[in-house]
């Protein structure tokens, strides 16, 4: 084996110690730089000791040194001499540095830059953006599950960063346990980066520093020369390494050493007719020279021949944590002049995507491919676009065509299979159907009936049931492998890969079918109090060329409903009472929905779609009202270490004599200041306070409120998880959404619509101008 430890040599020394005098660093910041927790290996590389291998190497190039140049080495020269059991290690390793100093700056080229699909002018590293990975511990479509299971895991999983399929394993875990692994993942899951940055650790000495890698595009090799006899991996490599001066014997040493990293990438790229010839060689390859790591990526629909002696694993979903760290890190390194305007520009585009509105976007950063489209139309305008069709379009663009269009893949043409706006249709039928049904995933059986149906329906003749019950399947699998939009979440059960495309492709059904879109738009109006079809409303709306019509069925829906629930009626001429209160409001429209949505969510953020920034700039009665109420609801629920009733105590001491112009309201609420314990008393102290005092201080507090600032008692009481009210509120934002977003209705239309926003007029005990 490889010597473990290297020193520098005399003139190494004199080299490495001008380089770093140039760089301005310190020691201990070299250290940290090579994840060393002292600085003592730093001190040893410069003073000639010997340091352990890997080290040496990653000092030399954070210098920016060969470390060949630096370190004490056997001066032997590359013979063509027969490999035999004679050779010593040090020769092999001789042959490995010699081939990894001569190829390193061509494995950077190949694998630095970050593949895009993407209309990115500017190039973007690879390690600028990495973002760790993690692999499901069982593959997805292995499960024995049924339908109603993976209902259950969709519901426990909802929290942030509670993998869908259970426990997930890292890189680590998997690369230093296993030498022969196939990596299966979803298309524009990450299987190509993944490799390339395998390449690149290695590269750079930071994994396996003792081999050679070597990353290899299957689809590229086997169409180089198909007809070639000797067309073989082994070839390959002595093809590759002769530039370097070693033969063919000495290839085949380092191979019968181990001292390859060998990454194959794109299985499923490989066209069907050279497949066989393929799979042939890599099996004969790994048993033959079963010392060396062989990483293969493939489509999980594609992974149909089984290697033997390899481990499946698959990619997982990425979770909140690598959303964050992924944008982080494009945003810096797409940042033109600045890290500190990235690191903004990401923060922005974080706080953006965590709003409740944007949870459809949420969905779709679990693909990494998505997450970085998501990022690039984001930072055009700082801003997530108004028209979120296009968004999604885009994304539905990119999965059917752009992606494989954007790496050179041309897949075979089936004469069976569908075009492209015929494949859109069919999935538009699945989508809706589906959905309407109440249903995330489907068995495969309803599959194949839905697109057996839709085959029938374009087919001038009929045809047997055998033909097109074979056809639909391997049209399913098609879809499968080159787009991914319908994934096989376990055995024979299937889902679309994201909510979002198939509530988008729902909508784009509904609008894509002229005979029935009357029908069908005052069917989805019905739906405007169901929280599901929330997104399909609006992008229904957003599709429409003129969406004058269904935004009236929807406002007519909503105020029928008002009219036989007391409840919501009551609650309406509450505000509108507590409205009429507010000292000549600019903007009596949005302070509605600000009270509304205050009371309902404990966010007053609804009045931004109708005034942008409107709760940036508060008067001062809102201000003040927005302070008491968060300060009340913090304090009823119970204290604990994750949601301190404390949470708001510096914005209710906050509240000035300035903006407060009723004398009796501002000594009332300098009395309950003066019993509050200091803001910056121990954490313990503020738990005993609120323990012994918090509940009185709470209900004095609301009793303020109502008696000087006209909130009504029962507001108090969690408004939110009362079900009619909950219904409406959701009601109450596709309606906003729909008048103040992407959609189009006319001006005069606008105004009519406008004034019935918060229900029929009888159920309202005040006139209420509704003009800005």
């Amino acid at each position: 084996m490889a010597k473990r430890s290297l020193n520098a040599s005399e003139r190494g020394q004199v080299i490495a110690k001008q380089a770093f005098q140039r760089t301005g660093w310190t020691q201990a910041y070299l250290a940290e730089q090579v994840g060393l927790e002292t600085r003592q290996s730093v001190w040893k590389f410069f003073t000639g000791r010997p340091i352990e291998r890997h080290i040496f190497i990653d000092l030399c190039f954070q210098l920016d040194l060969d470390w060949q140049e630096i370190a004490i080495l056997p001066q032997l020269p590359i013979s063509s001499a027969k490999v035999s059991e004679e050779q010593t290690d040090l020769e092999i390793d001789t042959w490995v540095q010699k081939v990894r100093s001569q190829l390193r700056g061509q494995i950077q080229a190949q694998c630095g830059a970050l593949q895009s699909s993407l209309d990115i002018t500017q190039p973007v590293q690879l390690n600028q953006v990495y973002t760790g990975v993690n692999f499901l511990s069982d593959l997805s479509h292995q499960q024995w599950l049924e339908v109603s299971d993976l209902q259950q895991r969709q519901a426990y999983s909802s929290e942030a960063d509670t993998p869908f399929y259970g426990s997930t394993l890292t890189s680590t875990d998997i690369l230093h346990n296993q030498d022969k692994v196939v990596i299966l993942g979803k298309p524009g899951a990450g299987k190509t980066t993944f490799l390339r940055h395998m390449a690149l650790e290695c590269n750079e000495g930071r994994y396996k520093p003792e081999c050679i890698p070597v990353f290899l595009s299957l689809r590229t090799f086997a169409t180089q020369h198909p007809d070639t006899a000797d067309n073989s991996l082994l070839t390959y490599l002595h093809q590759l390494w002769q530039r370097c001066g070693l033969d063919l014997k000495q290839v085949k040493g380092l191979l019968d050493r181990g001292r390859v990293l060998l990454l194959l990438d794109g299985l499923d790229e490989v066209p069907a007719s050279l497949s066989q010839n393929i799979l042939t060689q890599i099996q004969q390859f790994s048993e033959e020279y079963y010392q060396n790591q062989i990483l293969i990526t493939c489509r999980i629909e594609a992974q149909q021949y089984h290697f033997q002696g390899f481990h499946y694993i698959e990619l997982a979903d990425f979770q909140t944590s690598q959303v964050e760290v992924f944008a982080r890190r494009y945003f810096v390194a797409t940042a033109r002049n600045s890290k500190t305007s990235g690191l903004t520009q990401a923060a922005q585009f974080l706080k953006q995507l965590r709003q409740p509105e944007n949870q459809a976007l949420q969905d779709l950063t679990a693909s990494p491919l998505l997450l970085g489209l998501i990022c690039s139309v984001f930072q055009q305008r700082m801003a997530f676009p108004t028209k979120r069709v296009k968004l999604y379009q885009a994304g539905l663009e990119i999965l059917l065509e752009r992606w494989d269009q954007a790496r050179g893949i041309q897949r075979e043409a089936d004469e069976l299979a569908l075009s492209k706006p015929e494949t859109i249709t069919l999935l538009c039928q699945i989508a809706a159907t589906t959905f309407a049904e109440g249903n995330y995933y489907f068995e495969q059986r309803q599959v194949l009936t839905l697109i057996a149906d839709y085959l029938q329906s374009i087919s001038p003749e009929p045809q047997d049931f055998e033909t097109l019950w074979s056809r639909s399947a391997a049209i399913l699998k098609s879809i499968e492998l080159q787009s991914g939009l319908l994934v096989q979440r376990a055995k024979e059960v299937y889902s679309f890969s994201h909510l979002t495309f198939q509530e988008y492709l729902t909508a784009r059904k509904i609008i894509a079918t002229p005979a029935t879109i009357e029908e069908s738009l005052s069917q989805l109006a019905t739906q405007i109090t169901d929280s599901r079809w929330r997104e399909v409303i609006l992008l229904t709306a957003s599709l429409l060329p003129n969406a004058n019509t269904f935004a009236q069925q929807l406002l007519t829906t909503v105020n029928d409903w008002i009219s036989v629930n007391s409840e919501v009626q009551d609650f309406l001429a509450e505000i509108q009472t507590k409205v009429s209160t507010v000292k000549q409001p600019e903007h009596r429209l949005s302070v509605m929905v600000f009270y509304i949505s205050l009371l309902l969510k404990d966010d007053p953020g609804l009045a931004n779609r109708i005034k942008p920034k409107f709760t940036q700039n508060l008067p001062a009665d809102l201000a003040i009202d927005y302070a008491l109420f968060l300060t009340a609801k913090a304090f009823r629920r119970k204290g604990n270490q994750d949601r301190s009733p404390f949470t708001f105590l510096s914005t209710f001491l906050a509240i000035d004599k300035s903006i407060c112009a009723d004398p009796q309201l501002w000594q009332s609420l300098q009395d309950l200041k003066d019993q509050l314990p200091a803001e910056s008393s121990a954490p313990e102290t503020l738990q005993t306070w609120y323990h012994q005092q918090g509940q009185q201080w709470q209900e004095a507090l609301q009793a303020v409120m109502v008696k000087h600032r006209g909130f009504q008692p029962q507001w108090f009481n969690g408004l939110d998880s009362q079900g009619k009210l909950k219904d409406y509120f959701g009601a109450l934002q596709i309606l906003v959404e729909c008048l103040y977003g992407d959609c189009y209705v006319s001006p005069q239309i606008y105004s009519e619509l406008e004034a019935q926003l918060f229900g029929p007029k009888k159920v309202l005990t005040a006139e209420l101008s509704l003009k800005d």
